[in-house]
């Protein structure tokens, strides 16, 4: 390069420098609008993908305490072990179906129990056998609920609000009898209910095999039950992309207080708790 008649020689450092100042230098301000316009733009909440159905069988343990009975006469306290109940069940029955993506869940879970064991209990404390007993009880438990994922939490979270409503049945033969003279009389009731719910669930993957899940709901509202809530958490391992297996731990407590148009009312306040175990098909 020439300069006022004399050649000028760029040094290696001066050739550097140049290169850096224009690699740095603005850039024209229409080239530089699409790139600031992406920045200004808020992050997206993820857009629901496609559908994951959930088929789930469960074998649930199930305790029994609380007060059950017709309140004429007496209420009776209650307290069944598992161990007392399964030689005497008929069925045990618990299956559950769930449909989500990443913004909604719609689920239906379903049991029953019948069992034939006689529960006895004294009528009057003074006299020395029981003088009613159950002879025979089934209970059906049924939920269906929607949810609508909550933006709360790390990406390993799904947090859904829920809304739902729980059935109930509750049947049973109360048989009374007399110490000096034997069986007296036998007398049947069934009773039926549905409560509304409200509650949270939730799903935590821990590793792309293991997960935390847990779920609580409360209801009744005076509705179907005085109250009603249930809350339940496990730990689940996935052995392929459909099959998974779990285990944990699950509480429903329900008080309800109905009336018939005999007069007689029929309270039921028990919790039904104990561990379960569940194996689930995905697709």
């Amino acid at each position: 390069m020439r300069k006022g008649g004399r050649r000028v020689r760029w040094k290696p450092g001066v050739w550097l420098a140049t290169a850096f100042v224009a690699v740095a230098s603005p850039a024209p301000a229409a080239d530089l609008a699409p790139a600031s316009a992406a920045q200004a733009a808020p992050t997206a909440y993820p857009s629901p993908s496609g559908w994951r159905f959930e088929a789930t069988i469960v074998g649930w343990a199930t305790n029994l305490d609380g007060i059950v009975g017709v309140v004429k006469p007496p209420l009776f306290d209650v307290k069944v072990r598992y161990s007392d109940v399964m030689p005497h069940s008929e069925a045990l029955p618990m299956g559950g179906f769930v449909a989500k993506n990443d913004t909604f869940v719609i689920g239906a879970d379903y049991g029953w129990t019948l069992a034939s064991k006689n529960l006895a209990f004294p009528l009057f404390s003074f006299l020395p056998e029981p003088q009613i007993s159950v002879t025979k009880t089934k209970y059906q438990v049924g939920a269906l609920f929607a949810g609508y994922r909550l933006a709360f939490g790390p990406p390993e979270l799904s947090l859904y609000a829920t809304v739902g409503a729980r059935y109930n049945n509750m049947a049973a033969t109360f048989a009374l009898t007399d110490p000096a003279i034997g069986y007296l009389r036998s007398k049947s009731l069934s009773i039926t209910w549905l409560d509304p719910t409200i509650g949270l669930l939730a799903d935590y993957r821990l590793s792309p095999n293991w997960s935390f899940k847990a779920s609580g709901d409360i209801g009744g509202f005076d509705v179907g039950s005085t109250l009603t809530s249930q809350g339940s958490f496990s730990v689940a391992y996935n052995w392929t992309t459909s099959i998974s297996t779990s285990v944990g731990y699950r509480a429903l407590y329900t008080d309800c207080l109905r009336s018939k148009s005999n007069g007689q009312a029929f309270r039921y306040a028990t919790t039904v708790h104990g561990p379960f175990a569940a194996l689930t098909y995905a697709f």
